[in-house]
Parts: C-alpha cells; structure tokens; sequence
C-alpha cells in the first residue's frame, strides 16, 4: 500500500463502531497505512473520553452505536470540537441520510468498504479539513481587518457599529448580526444587535422587539448595562442540532430564533485595537 504522502503523514485516527471485527478490520488498514489508532470506542461516551485524552486527527465514525447516544448526535460534538470525521454505515433509510447531511460530515463509507476505498476517503477527508480550516482563518482575518479600519475613524458607537456591519456583510453575508464591545481599561461593555432589511441596510434591534414586550422593566434595564449571556465566549459554527444546542443554553440564540427565525450562528472572538475586544456573532435564517 501507497504510504501516505507528508503533508498528510503523523496522522492519528479514532474509531468509533460497535462492531468489533469491523473495527479491528479498519485499525489494521489504518495501521497498516501508518496511522497511529488511538483506540476503539464503541459507543459515544467512549468515544469522548478517549477524545479528551488525545484529539486524533480524523475520526470514522460509525451512525448506530451502543448506548443512548447515536453517532449523528457524536458528529455534532466532533464538530464543534473541529475535528473532522467520516462517516461509517450501511442501509441508509432517507431519515437518517437527511439528519447526516446536516452535520459537518467529510464523508460516507458504505459498508462492507474496500482497503483502498478507506483510505482514499481519509486522504481526501483531511484535505478538505485543512484547506476549509485555513479559508475559516482567512476569513476572520478579514473580518478582524475590517473591524479595525472601521475603528480608525469612527468613535461614535452606534455608528462604529453600523460601520462594521457594512464591512462584515460584504464579507459573509448574514440576517441578524450581535457585537458585543468590551473596553477593560474603561471597565465599560457595550452591545448592540443589529438586523439586516429587505433594502439592504440595518436597524438596531431593540430588547423589546428582541425578547418580548412582556419582559420585566427591571430585566430590560439590567440588559442596558451587561449582555444577557455568555454566547460571545463559545466560538464556532451552529446550524441543525448544534444550534438547537445552542439555544438550549443561551437565551439570545433562543431569542433570535423566536423573533426573527434565525436556524445558524458563527460566533468568533475579535482582537481590536485600542486595547478593547469584541466578539461577534453572525446569525442566519437558512440553516
């Protein structure tokens, strides 16, 4: 067998599947190749615990699994954890092909699966990982870059924050956009949502139109002074379940969703300058 080549080469490789002599089957190709298996799981519990102790690589993760946990519920943890995996199954009904698609999957395997076939879906795999984490990077940059021209000659906060609306939306397109401003040297905070109109342009949501008109006065003038959550502090992309997650935990993402219908966020710290930071989270209507 073709070694792998060295860009790809050191790669370690966790294998979650409740059939034993499949898996053992898939660590001696993995072996064989020059993975480095960091073991075998076969239920989603296993699976995190051996995550926490080593983050592999690539995972092959097999859909039906031991124990209240499926592997389509494991793909979203996996993701949010940015490490990437392929899928490993047989018999697909159309219900279980629907909710797959909506996870960051980087591949099937149909079982019963072929050497070559294995490893040719990992290759490709972390290729795509690589290549989509670098053109994530890329973006925030961007982003970042463009919060901070913004900065240079905006001071009026309402405007500075209409300013990077602009700047963002040329860059990744969203519905609702939520920035929360911190300036440590001022012990100040300040935070602003921001909703994108069928003209193109943006108007600030107020928390009345946000989380109700029946909210106690005393909650909406508490929300003037601090944010409502910590979502600025849990980066990452969430759509499908993940999101649904999301807003189990966070009332602005539930908030959000109720008010505007929102089904996906990107949220992502900012380094600005001044000595101030930001985060930003990004929120859409498609899923």
């Amino acid at each position: 067998m073709t070694p792998l080549p060295p860009e790809l080469a050191a790669a370690t490789a966790l294998i979650v599947e409740d059939e034993f002599l499949i898996a053992n089957d898939l660590r001696r190709i993995l072996t064989k190749a020059g993975y480095q298996v960091l073991g075998l799981a076969e239920s989603g519990a296993e699976a995190r615990a051996l995550v926490a102790q080593a983050a592999p690589t690539i995972v092959l993760l097999d859909i039906f699994l031991k124990g209240d946990e499926t592997g389509i519920e494991l793909a979203h943890w996996l993701g949010e954890q940015h490490i990437p995996f392929i899928f490993l199954s047989a018999n697909l009904t159309d219900s279980v092909l629907n909710a797959a698609k909506v996870t960051p999957s980087f591949g099937f395997l149909n079982k019963p699966f072929r050497e070559k076939d294995v490893l040719t879906a990992l290759e490709i795999a972390r290729y795509r990982h690589a290549h989509s984490e670098e053109a994530k990077l890329r973006q925030q940059r961007d982003i970042q870059m463009a919060v901070n021209n913004a900065i240079v000659t905006l001071h009026d906060r309402d405007q500075l924050c209409l300013a990077i609306a602009a700047q963002i939306d040329k860059l990744a397109p969203f519905a609702l956009l939520n920035l929360r401003m911190g300036l440590p040297e001022e012990q100040s905070f300040y935070w602003v949502m921001l909703r994108k109109t069928v003209l193109g342009t943006f108007e600030r949501v107020h928390l009345p139109g946000l989380l109700g008109r029946d909210s106690p006065p005393e909650l909406l003038a508490q929300l003037t002074q601090e944010a409502p959550d910590q979502l600025g502090e849990r980066p990452g992309l969430f759509a499908g379940a993940a999101f649904e997650e999301l807003c189990r935990h966070y009332p602005t993402a539930q908030a959000s969703h109720d008010a505007f219908g929102v089904r996906a966020m990107a949220v992502f710290p900012v380094l600005l300058k001044q000595r101030s930071f930001t985060s930003i989270e990004l929120a859409s209507t498609r899923a």
